[in-house]
């Protein structure tokens, strides 16, 4: 109960400490597509707003943000899925569609639309075990009774679209991750 208190009572110092004098530290924690798409859109005008507050921000797995942010080790987290914890606040920020990328050369790519059995024996390149993306698709493939083949999990968004890019597969990322692409 005493530890509950202090940490109130810091809180609502640091609280104050910004509002009053507009400086101080955060620190953020996040998962690599919110972390490398959306962090820097909303760091960057908040660091020119206020110089004097010192923003350090890293990028960890899902899990491990989690952790850190349930153990005190950074002010904020933010990650791609909703979790439960009994020791934080969840909040919902945006919403983002995940989108499936192919060579350009893939024979799908010429299909307006996709039907669950046209992912049967293709190769999907996929995220990291616990990623947003991974826990969709691999709930769409059991839902939809398919078997696809993987030949490669990466962890990092560019490394996927670079294999896809390079004719391994084909995989599901965010479409904020793929927007350039798309575009292009």
């Amino acid at each position: 109960a005493e530890k509950i208190f202090e940490l109130e009572n810091q809180a609502e110092e640091s609280i104050r400490d910004f509002q009053q004098r507009k400086r101080g530290h955060i620190r953020i924690l996040s998962s690599e597509s919110f972390g490398d798409y959306y962090l820097p859109r909303i760091i960057i005008p908040f660091s020119k707003a206020y110089p004097l507050v010192c923003i350090t921000m890293n990028i960890l797995p899902t899990e491990q943000v989690v952790s850190h942010t349930a153990a005190l080790n950074n002010d904020l987290g933010f990650i791609s899925y909703p979790v439960e914890h009994h020791k934080l606040l969840v909040k919902e920020v945006l919403k983002d569609q995940l989108v499936i990328i192919a060579p350009l050369d893939h024979p799908l790519t010429h299909k307006k639309k996709l039907a669950p059995g046209d992912l049967a024996g293709q190769l999907l390149i996929m995220h990291e075990k616990g990623s947003a993306p991974r826990k969709a698709i691999e709930e769409y493939i059991r839902q939809n009774n398919l078997s696809v083949k993987i030949p490669l999990e990466l962890s990092s968004n560019h490394a996927i679209k670079r294999a896809v890019e390079e004719g391994i597969g084909m995989a599901l990322i965010s479409r904020k991750v793929a927007q350039e692409e798309i575009e292009a």
